[in-house]
């Protein structure tokens, strides 16, 4: 060995066991949680009524990606909503909805419980 060499700490066999033995500890660790996470019972998530959700998508300071995930809304929908608002000015109500083509009384009566309109009202 040479004076500026620093010794080993290990040997290459050492390191070789060390190695299977880590893995086999992380492995082991993976599988126990795996069978953990197979057992447990399935969560299961209902629905509640319209009224029970307090969070609502303002419709003067919501993005099209965020309008877009209300029922009965897609992409195109969406952006027409805020190209609407854009050019109009904002909502004052849920009602206002109507200016865009395509959104009629019935769709406004399904989205009047997700949506209001900042500082218009509700």
């Amino acid at each position: 060995m040479d004076k500026n060499e620093t010794p080993q700490l290990f040997t290459r066999t050492q390191k070789v066991i060390l190695l299977v033995l880590v893995s086999t500890l992380v492995l082991g660790l993976f599988l126990v949680r795996h069978r953990r996470l197979a057992a447990a019972a399935p969560v299961t998530i209902t629905p509640g009524s319209p009224e029970a959700y307090r969070l609502k998508i303002d419709l003067n300071t919501a993005t099209w990606q965020e309008i877009a995930v209300l029922p009965g809304i897609g992409e195109s929908k969406a952006r027409a909503i805020v190209a609407e608002r854009d050019k109009n000015g904002p909502f004052k109500s849920a009602a206002d909805l109507s200016r865009v083509p395509g959104i009629g009384e019935k769709r406004i009566a399904d989205l009047s419980p997700y949506v209001r309109a900042g500082q218009g009202g509700e």
